[in-house]
């Protein structure tokens, strides 16, 4: 659905996101479905070895967007981690990496804290790219 919209499209944004929505396109003039995501830059030409790693880390950062674009309305990063640990059988954390509560958290650390749980889930699921830069 999202290829068949707005896409998956390397842009400038501050950070990966989603933008539109796949199931309220044209509503009150709601855009289509797309995955924005911010394009790796190198000063050089790109070796083979990292055009690869670029081309997973494009490939998770996908994963992780579209699980958000999957209703009308999006799925939140809280939303999305918590239903992940839940099938996994782990708890939701209530406290973060320096022992905040998850509840006096400020939305930006909120939000952080929660895409880095579903970023966690993802890599025990579908692996995450690994390859180190080579230089030849």
């Amino acid at each position: 659905m999202v290829q068949s919209q707005g896409g998956y499209v390397l842009k400038q944004t501050p950070y990966d996101t989603v933008e539109g929505d796949l199931f309220a396109e044209g509503m009150n003039g709601t855009p289509p479905g797309s995955v924005p995501i911010v394009p790796n830059r190198l000063y050089s030409k790109p070796t083979p070895e990292q055009i690869a790693l670029f081309q997973a880390l494009y490939a998770f950062t996908a994963l992780h967007e579209t699980f958000h674009i999957g209703k009308r309305g999006w799925y939140t990063d809280e939303q999305v981690a918590t239903t992940m640990r839940e099938v996994e059988g782990l708890p939701i954390p209530t406290t973060g990496i320096h022992g905040t509560p998850v509840s006096s958290m400020d939305q930006y650390t909120r939000v952080t804290f929660f895409s880095d749980m579903l970023d966690q889930a993802l890599k025990r699921h579908c692996g995450y790219p690994t390859t180190p830069f080579q230089k030849k």
